[in-house]
């Protein structure tokens, strides 16, 4: 199936989401240098830019559980980057922290908590704060530079990058003991780690001498698995399904981005694509009837 969005000249969509909640897509679109927010329904037809903002440049959506608020990252020309939130059903646009130099990266962790990264505190950590009264949290608090996280649907675990041990490995924060673990090492520059919505798996690539490799790691049993699919191939991105069997992510190989989906059981990885077209940003749907 193909939508096509009604959009005005030139622009061009770089990040997309469902929410089923909504009933809505969210997504970002380019145009003359320029990225805003649109809202659209499941047709494309009717698409609204929510925010509109030729002097800020926003990006890195996320729509909270209920589908009612969406929080994005922003850049202003100043250079710093800061939180913003939009109320849908208002229309209301509030941005967070304008002073701090480095806030960005939101993700919803229920409806009324964002976990965030930020360097208000030095070099940049994963936060959460609550939307009312913004009190701030620092959840992996250590040296060294924390990036890319992600959480599991279930609010177990969150797994995230860090170089606090010399290099960029995953780490493993559980909510409940508040304890962080280490899940690689020497395994080469770890990065794009996503936890399965069950909890129960992360998956991660490395950048190793022969190239790119893919690791999935079981939680449970602390076994790791190395299913990459070839060195050749250079994962972009990856979505768990909802029953956190199969694994959907954009890759380029040979020069060709193509959308890739990799089966848990059956350990096998499938070109969904296979088109000559440039192929990226998937993501799973699941639309209401």
């Amino acid at each position: 199936m193909e939508i096509l969005f009604h959009l005005p000249d030139q622009a061009r969509i770089s990040g997309i989401k469902w929410s089923a909640p909504a009933n809505r897509w969210v997504f970002t679109a380019l145009s003359n240098g320029d990225s805003d927010i649109y809202l659209a329904d499941w047709s494309g037809k009717q698409v609204k830019n929510l925010t509109n903002s030729p002097q800020v440049y926003e990006d890195e959506i996320d729509i909270s559980p209920n589908g009612k608020m969406i929080a994005y990252s922003a850049s202003s020309l100043s250079m710093n980057t800061f939180i913003g939130i939009i109320d849908i059903a208002n229309q209301r646009n509030e941005l967070w922290n304008k002073n701090h130099f480095f806030d960005r990266s939101p993700v919803w962790f229920d409806n009324n908590q964002l976990i965030f990264l930020s360097s208000m505190e030095g070099s940049p950590n994963i936060f959460k704060s609550s939307v009312k009264d913004r009190k701030n949290i620092n959840l992996s608090a250590g040296q060294g530079l924390d990036t890319e996280f992600s959480l599991d649907k279930k609010n177990k675990y969150m797994a995230f990058i860090s170089d606090r041990a010399g290099n960029k490995n995953v780490f493993l924060y559980d909510f409940q003991t508040q304890q962080i673990s280490q899940i690689t090492n020497n395994l080469g520059e770890c990065s794009s780690p996503e936890l399965s919505p069950d909890g129960s798996k992360i998956i991660f690539r490395t950048k190793q001498k022969e190239g790119y490799k893919l690791y999935l790691y079981f939680i449970a049993d602390k076994k790791m698995t190395d299913i990459t699919y070839t060195n050749d191939l250079i994962p972009l991105g990856f979505k768990w399904s909802e029953n956190s069997e199969k694994i959907v992510y954009s890759a380029e190989l040979n020069k060709q981005l193509d959308i890739f989906v990799y089966d848990v059981t059956s350990r096998t990885h499938t070109n969904i694509t296979n088109s000559p077209a440039m192929d990226y940003s998937p993501g799973w749907v699941k639309k209401n009837k």
